[in-house]
Formats: structure tokens, C-alpha cells, sequence
């Protein structure tokens, strides 16, 4: 297995203008940056490396990887003011500085890296001049400029960041005239089939760099994980069998877009699948929460219906026994006025009896002392049983009017007892009423998500492409996004 390797990516990417590389933009241009710079930190590991015209920073950090130290030189502040903030590293550093006039000591790095640096201006001579300068006898440069002949054909618009670039012949003449080992590497972004022979020369003259990742690459000496193994054999000597390349960049472009967009809209559907899902969730809490509260609403309004109930039927046992409390009252001050009367009519017995007596004594007055002895003792008498009746009376009434007000005070306490009852019902039902409102709502509002989720699908054909997945997985995906238990 390779080695693999991390991109990092930083926070916010530097505005890209079209005049250089950042992580704000993708494709093919994207492509050609990051294999120049994967093939710079196959070359750079434990060298003292200097990235000329670094601009956002990314490179610089690729190489910093694996370099002993890396100084990114970059003529915009901006520039480097985002690459101080967005890649860190005890080797690595950024400084303003002209390719021209290099802020660096002499003979003082190992490596001299710049990509797409000499077509910004005019003074290469000085460029080259300046590389000289600060590479110890040992060092290298590795340098890109893009082919004029290709990159700008006649009749073509032309890149309005350049200024001067050069023809191949050009290229090569510039670095020949400084340097004495030239070897120029041709660069072509390429969609197609890759054939190198299986022998150690073949293996260690090809490196190969993978995409493994949204942010990770693997780097390999030869083609790692071949599909297919292709033979030559023969009982005599086998021709010379070249490596060799199957290029198809027609659809190249048309691809990295689709790829794109495909991107986006996958970032976009999963944006709206989490949103969705935090808002079916909070409804489903929510629905969940007023289910509750319905529930306890009704708990409440039932035990309000059985005190009720239980306050009526205690109503009605106090109303019949305080009917049948009246009803022995009345027997009571029945018999108490029978009493009475009975009372009366022996006082007046009692009284004609002492006028009888009295009006004897006086046709006796004269007569027998013992018989108006026995006349006024018997006067006593009665007065005493009248006074003792009198007593009775007047207790009898005290006990009648007692019985009445407990009456009054009873029937008062259970009409304002039925009457909170009934507000309380009233109050319960208002609640209950209210909170099945609400969960209608909540249920509308869960239906008009769902539809919307089920359009975003659609739009984006998913539901169509879902019929080529297992049924196991569209059951994980629909429970993930609807909730469990629910179909679209």
C-alpha cells in the first residue's frame, strides 16, 4: 500500500480571482495545481524548500509535509496574511516577497518550487538570476509555465493575468542557458486507460498519485490496484513493449461538472434531510409533548367528572339526609307542638281547676281549713307543671330554628360546590378542545414537511434511484428522514 497523505483544507478559502489557485475553486485547473505540487513533495522530503509565488498557501503546506522547512514567498499581503492564518506548522512560514528579488539569504535552500509564476512577467532573466542565487550547489529548481502553443492558441481570448509566456523551445532554452541537467515533464489532465510494464525500471520510473477522499491522496511507485493483468509470452524473445497511455479528455470537463453539481445537490439534499429531520423531530417532540398533555388533560378532566360525580351523588346523599334530618325535625316539633298543646289544655284545665278552686274557697271561705289547705297546694302544683311546660316549649323552639339554618347553610355550600364544579368542566373541556386544535395543527404542519421533503426528492431523483437500492436500506433512509414507522 501507498502513502497516504492529507490535504488540508483551511477554514475559508481565499477569493479566487482566476489569477491563482484556491481551495474556493475545483475541476481540471484544480487537478493540474495539485499533481505539480504532489510531484514537488515526492521530491522535497527532508530539504530545505522554498515555494515561490505560493499564493493561498495550500502547496506550501503539501510540501511542509514532508521538507525539512518550507518558506512560502508570495507578492500579495492578503495572500499571505490568509496562508499565516490557515496553515501552521513548526517548519513551515510565509513572507511578502517579488520572484524577482527573492527575501532569502545565498545558497540557503535546497529546492527552489514555482508553478505558473514566469508568465506574470516580463524580467525571467532576473527570475533565474535570483534561483541561482539562493540554491546551494546541490539544490534543484522545479518550475512550471503553461505552453503557449496549447494553452494560448491563435485566435483564442487570451488570460488577462499574463503577460509573458513562453513556447516550449522557450521554456526549455531559458532553464538550458542557466542549468546544466535539464529535464522537462510534459503535464496533460487525462481521462482514459494507463498500461506500464510490471518490472522494477518500469515501477521505478512512474510515481502515481490517487485520489483517496474528499481530502486525502495516496502517492505510488508504478499503477497501484490494476483491475487487470495483460501477459506477452512467447517461446522465443518478446519485442519491446513500451508503457503506455489511452487518453480520452473529451468528457473530462463535462464530468467534473457533473461531479460538482452532483456535490452540491448532495450537500444541499443532506443540508435539507437534517433540517428536516431536526424540524420532524422537534414535531414529533412537540406532538408528542401535547399528546401528553392531552393525556393529562383528560386524566385531569376525568377525575374533575368523578369529583363531580362524586360531589353529586355526596350532594344528593347530604340533600336526603338533610330530608330525612328535616323530616324527623319536623316529627320532633310535630310531637313537641302536640306537647305543647297537650300542655296548654291541661294549664287551662289547670286554670279553670283553680278558679273552680278559688271561687270553692271563696263559697268556702268560711268552711273547713284542711280543704283549703289541700286547694292551695294543688294550685301550686299546677302552676310548677306550667312553668316546666313553658321551659319545654321554649326549648323546642331554639331546637327548631337550629335545624332550620344547619338546612339553609347546607343547601348554600352545595349549590356553590355544583356551580365551581361545573366552571371547572367547563374550563377542562376549553383545554381539551384547545389542545386537540393544536395537535391538528402540529399534524398539518408535519404533513406539509413531509410533502416538501418528498418534492425535494423528487426534484433531485432521488425516490426514482432509490428503486436500485436494497429494500433494507430504503427502509433505514425513509425511518431516518420520516420517522419511524411512516412511508412517503
Amino acid at each position: 500500500m501507498g502513502e497516504i497523505f492529507e490535504r488540508v483544507l483551511p477554514r475559508q478559502a481565499l477569493e479566487w480571482t482566476g489569477e491563482q489557485l484556491t481551495t474556493a475553486t475545483a475541476g481540471q485547473v484544480e487537478i493540474e495545481h495539485l499533481h505539480r505540487y504532489f510531484l514537488a513533495r515526492a521530491l522535497c522530503r527532508d530539504l530545505d524548500v522554498v515555494d515561490v509565488a505560493s499564493g493561498e498557501g495550500y502547496g506550501s503546506a503539501l510540501l511542509a509535509q514532508v521538507a525539512r522547512s518550507v518558506v512560502g514567498i508570495e507578492l500579495s499581503e492578503e495572500a499571505v496574511a490568509h496562508a499565516q492564518g490557515s496553515y501552521v506548522a513548526p517548519n513551515l512560514r510565509y513572507q511578502q516577497g517579488d520572484a524577482r528579488k527573492l527575501p532569502l539569504g545565498d545558497a540557503s535552500v535546497d529546492v527552489v518550487v514555482s508553478f505558473e509564476t514566469l508568465e506574470h512577467f516580463f524580467e525571467h532573466d532576473l527570475f533565474v538570476a535570483e534561483v541561482q542565487r539562493v540554491l546551494r550547489p546541490t539544490g534543484f529548481l522545479v518550475l512550471s509555465s503553461p505552453e503557449r502553443d496549447v494553452y494560448s492558441p491563435l485566435g483564442s481570448p487570451a488570460n488577462p493575468y499574463h503577460v509573458h509566456e513562453l513556447s516550449r523551445v522557450e521554456f526549455e532554452a531559458l532553464l538550458k542557458g542557466a542549468f546544466r541537467n535539464v529535464l522537462i515533464l510534459l503535464q496533460r489532465p487525462l481521462l482514459g486507460s494507463t498500461l506500464i510494464a510490471d518490472d522494477e525500471a518500469g515501477i521505478s520510473r512512474t510515481l502515481t498519485f490517487e485520489r483517496r477522499g474528499e481530502t486525502h491522496y495516496e502517492v505510488s511507485h508504478g499503477l497501484p490496484r490494476p483491475p487487470y493483468n495483460i501477459a506477452i509470452a512467447s517461446q522465443s524473445g518478446l519485442p519491446t513493449i513500451p508503457n503506455s497511455l489511452f487518453i480520452e479528455t473529451s468528457e473530462i470537463g463535462e464530468i467534473l461538472a457533473r461531479a460538482a453539481s452532483a456535490a452540491a445537490a448532495h450537500g444541499e439534499l443532506r443540508n435539507h434531510v437534517e433540517q428536516t429531520e431536526l424540524l420532524a423531530s422537534g414535531l414529533r417532540r412537540e406532538i408528542e409533548t401535547a399528546g401528553e398533555t392531552i393525556k393529562a388533560q383528560v386524566e385531569r378532566a376525568e377525575k374533575a367528572e368523578a369529583a363531580l360525580a362524586l360531589a353529586q351523588s355526596g350532594s344528593h346523599a347530604a340533600q336526603a339526609e338533610l330530608r330525612s334530618h328535616m323530616e324527623q325535625t319536623e316529627l320532633l316539633a310535630s310531637g313537641f307542638r302536640r306537647e305543647i298543646e297537650t300542655a296548654s289544655e291541661t294549664i287551662k284545665a289547670q286554670v279553670e281547676r283553680a278558679q273552680n278552686a278559688e271561687a270553692a274557697l271563696a263559697l268556702v271561705q268560711s268552711g273547713n281549713r284542711s280543704v283549703i289547705d289541700e286547694l292551695r297546694s294543688e294550685l301550686t302544683q299546677v302552676s310548677s307543671e306550667l312553668a316546666v311546660a313553658g321551659v319545654q316549649r321554649d326549648m323546642l323552639r331554639t331546637s327548631f330554628r337550629g335545624h332550620a339554618n344547619l338546612l339553609t347553610e347546607s343547601r348554600l355550600r352545595q349549590d356553590f360546590e355544583a356551580k365551581e364544579l361545573r366552571q371547572r368542566n367547563a374550563e377542562c373541556e376549553g383545554r381539551i378542545a384547545e389542545l386537540e386544535r393544536k395537535a391538528a395543527e402540529w399534524e398539518q404542519r408535519y404533513l406539509g414537511l413531509r410533502h416538501r421533503l418528498e418534492a425535494i426528492l423528487r426534484r433531485f431523483g432521488i425516490l426514482g434511484a432509490s428503486r436500485l437500492f436494497p429494500r433494507p436500506l430504503r427502509t433505514f433512509v425513509r425511518n431516518r428522514v420520516l420517522g419511524p414507522g411512516r412511508t412517503p
